[in-house]
Parts: C-alpha cells; structure tokens; sequence
C-alpha cells in the first residue's frame, strides 16, 4: 500500500484563497440577492420580465470571484500533483539505483568467481606442465645414465680387452 502523501504548503495557500474566493463568492450572491430583492419588493423590476438583467447582475457580481476561486484552486491541485510525481520519480529514481547496485554487486560476484575459476584452471594447467616437464627431465636423465652406464661399460670391456691381449701376449712370450 502506497502511503497517502500530505499536500504541500504552496499547495495549501492555493486550496485556503480558493475557499476564501468561494466564500466571497457566496457573500456577492448573497448581496445581489438582496439588491433584487430590494427592488422586486419596491416593484421596480419583476422576475419574469427582468430575468436578464437579474441574472446579469448574478453574473457580475459573483463570477469573477467564483472563477478566482475554481482557478486557485486548480493551480493548488496541480502543485501538489507536480510535488507528488517529482517525488516518486525520486523514489523510483531511488529504487531504480538501488536496483543497479544490486545487479552490479551480483555481475560483480559472478566477474569475480569466473576469475577465480580461470585462476584456478591457470594454475591447473601450470602444475601439470610441470609434472610433465618434471617426467621429461626424468627420462632426460635415465637416458642420459643409461647413456652414461653403457659407455662406462663399453670403457671397461675395451680397456679389459687390451688387458687380456696383453696377459695373452705375455703368456705367449713365456
């Protein structure tokens, strides 16, 4: 439920001098009344064959102040009409900022989990780099000692080679 807003003070001043018009408007009518009244009874005038005039002096006495008093109060109603549409654009204005912060706190959370999970996925991805440059290496260096082991073999068969020609040289020589 919408709560039922006060009108505003300028809005008030137009309503008062719209209903002191009006009340200045009956007292008018009131006194043509009885200036007609004065007359019919002198017999100067009667209803029926001066209903113009009678109604033209109703007219001139009360109507300017009876549209004084429809005018004001018009002008009072749009105030506050003005003053309440002014003010609920600035609480939908209000709303509608409160709704944007929300739904940039909520696209800010969801920016910020996206990052965490692409972080999270870099950082994946650079362990498993480097366990499989780590296996590399490894086999890198078996190879390399397997390498190594094979050519230390090959020195010692070689260098035992000579040996045993030289023991067979020399046990042909005795």
């Amino acid at each position: 439920m919408k709560k039922e807003q006060k009108p505003t003070v300028t809005a008030i001043i137009f309503y008062v001098f719209a209903v002191l018009f009006l009340a200045y408007t009956a007292f008018m009518i009131f006194t043509a009344y009885e200036y007609v009244s004065g007359y019919i009874e002198q017999g100067t005038i009667s209803y029926g064959s001066d209903f113009k005039d009678i109604l033209s002096l109703y007219v001139q006495q009360a109507g300017p102040y009876l549209v004084y008093a429809l005018l004001l109060y018009g002008m009072g109603y749009l105030v506050d009409v003005a003053a309440k549409v002014k003010e609920s654009k600035e609480s939908d204005h209000a709303g509608k900022e409160t709704t944007v912060s929300a739904a940039a706190v909520k696209e800010t959370k969801i920016a910020v989990k996206k990052e965490q999970k692409t972080e999270a996925k870099k950082q994946t991805e650079k362990k498993e780099k480097q366990t499989k440059d780590t296996a590399k290496d490894t086999k890198k260096e078996n190879k390399g000692k397997a390498a190594k082991a094979k050519e230390s073999k090959k020195k010692e068969t070689a260098s035992a080679e000579p040996t045993v020609k030289e023991s067979a040289d020399k046990a042909e020589t005795k």
